[in-house]
């Protein structure tokens, strides 16, 4: 399911950066989940309860899921390191101590969320979409991708391992495949030519 894929991205970034820290990776997953539904949840209007419009997770929701996902985790970090968590007296199992560290890490980042999006009124989707959207053209035109490709081959002339460069660009490849996999399931032409696929297959 493509929700699914969108859900796994916030979801696997934080657990991966909680990992590198030595944190709980599914308590940081879920949260950056959560935070991510609480900014794509529409405000009700009127008469109409607040809904979760599909449309809201799309491709350009990658970005805002990633900024979640690091703003949670870094959090989360904060806190442990200066033993500003919940703690149970009497040696309670671990799976409990893990519950109990990600509680207010929970509370302050649904709460920040909803703060900055419903009460604030400032759309994290829309408007981290809108600020990326010229680095998706220049990584999906012919001069993005033959100055990728350059670069590329060059870090590798150097003996340099060229991951950096990629790994920096993977938010944008991930949210063009999110775009064409949108649009070949509704029958039509995919937008974008150069998500990292292009480049594993045809480059």
């Amino acid at each position: 399911d493509l929700h699914c894929v969108r859900h796994s991205f916030p979801t696997r970034r934080s657990s991966d950066l909680a990992r590198a820290y030595k944190l709980d990776a599914q308590s940081a997953g879920l949260i950056a989940a959560a935070g991510y539904l609480v900014a794509a949840l529409q405000p009700g209007v009127a008469a109409q309860p607040a809904s979760l419009i599909l449309t809201r997770l799309g491709a350009g929701g990658i970005f805002a899921g990633l900024l979640l996902a690091i703003v949670s985790v870094e959090l989360t970090r904060v806190l442990v390191e200066r033993r500003w968590t919940l703690r149970l007296p009497g040696g309670p199992p671990e799976v409990v101590v893990r519950s109990f560290v990600a509680l207010l890490p929970a509370a302050l980042v649904l709460g920040g969320v909803f703060l900055v999006v419903h009460v604030l009124g400032l759309d994290l989707i829309s408007l981290l979409e809108r600020a990326v959207a010229p680095l998706v053209h220049a990584a999906d035109s012919l001069g993005g991708v033959l100055g990728l490709v350059l670069a590329d081959s060059l870090l590798w002339l150097l003996g340099v391992h060229a991951a950096a460069l990629t790994s920096a660009l993977r938010p944008v490849w991930e949210s063009m495949l999110v775009a064409n996999m949108e649009a070949v399931a509704a029958h039509a032409t995919p937008p974008h030519i150069a998500p990292l696929h292009f480049f594993l297959w045809f480059v």
